[in-house]
């Protein structure tokens, strides 16, 4: 199976642009026909397009516990909308703003459509936690593979809001912390030597 991008004109004219899967052009034609659409031009997908050119340090790209929490929450909701996993990501690659995430949803698009698991290629990439991927897993082998989503991103997004309500309930002790150390240095390394000569002066 491959990804194709399609523009199409429906019964009232209207111009349509979208993204399939199919097994090639001529099955992706056939699957626009069934749905009354007239096929204007079809590009295979590409990763270079969604990934673009640009490149930042890796410091900057980083991939914070609320992207893999909004990540999993739009997932969740292609799926249970009724999209094909290899759509889902599709459209999660275009959406996705950083470029080390995007590289990671794009790989685990390729290992599915080699007829690997979701589970599967997911396990290769450390951002997905062992217990993430098992809850995967068993959606899978259940066939709730929505449910086990949703409730993924109900619990990172839990997650997320302790650890942003414990970060604002600190800054203020970091911050008096940090003062507090600033001025200990500047005693240590200006003022104890003045007292030194004084001292030094006074026999």
């Amino acid at each position: 199976m491959a990804t194709f991008d399609y523009r199409a004109r429906d019964r009232g004219g209207e111009i349509i642009t979208g993204t399939l899967e199919a097994a090639s052009e001529d099955a992706l034609i056939t699957k626009l026909k069934d749905k009354d659409l007239l096929v204007l031009e079809i590009k295979k997908y590409r990763e270079e397009k969604v990934k673009g050119t640009k490149r930042s340090f890796s410091f900057f790209n980083r991939i914070k516990s609320r992207d893999l929490a909004v990540f999993t929450r739009q997932f969740a909701t292609l799926i249970s909308s009724g999209m094909s996993l290899i759509e889902s990501l599709v459209v999660l690659e275009r959406q996705t703003a950083n470029p080390k995430f995007i590289e990671i949803i794009a790989s685990v698009r390729t290992d599915i459509e080699s007829g690997h698991s979701l589970s599967e290629g997911m396990s290769k990439h450390k951002i997905f936690t062992r217990l993430y991927i098992s809850l995967i897993r068993a959606g899978e082998v259940g066939g709730v593979l929505d449910e086990s989503m949703e409730n993924l991103a109900d619990f990172l997004e839990k997650d997320e809001n302790i650890r942003l309500q414990i970060r604002n309930k600190t800054a203020y002790p970091k911050f008096v912390l940090g003062f507090a150390v600033v001025i200990t240095l500047v005693i240590i390394v200006f003022l104890v030597p003045t007292f030194k000569e004084i001292y030094d002066d006074l026999g």
